[in-house]
């Protein structure tokens, strides 16, 4: 527990510290996808370019778009149980972002050797 305490810590500081930009999110959701953003860009590896994710909503929304301003992507998995919104979370996504975003039926299927699992 501690252990994690301080490494949300140290993204709250790093945060300050860069920018990640945070429109198209509700409010809500500014705080844990700017962390969410530090972190990978301050724990992933710097050549890391495959996301993969396990929900559809705003969230994960969020969480890709400021994760796509932290690293350069090249292919990003989405899982959500409902098919229809995991289909839908990968159309509009492919198209904000200009990259690869395929729908899986599990979420093994979704972070089986990914660089980055959100």
């Amino acid at each position: 527990t501690h252990a994690l305490l301080c490494a949300h810590e140290l993204i709250r500081y790093t945060a300050r510290r860069i920018h990640v930009p945070l429109q198209h999110v509700p409010l809500g959701g500014h705080v844990s996808v700017g962390d969410g953003a530090v972190a990978v860009d301050v724990l992933a590896r710097e050549d890391a370019s495959s996301v993969g994710i396990i929900g559809s909503g705003a969230q994960a929304r969020g969480q890709l778009k400021t994760t796509a301003t932290v690293r350069e992507l090249d292919e990003v998995r989405v899982f959500s149980p409902t098919e229809n919104h995991r289909e839908q979370f990968a159309t509009e996504m492919s198209e904000a972002l200009a990259i690869p975003v395929t729908s899986v039926s599990s979420s093994t299927a979704a972070i089986e050797g990914v660089d980055v699992v959100i």
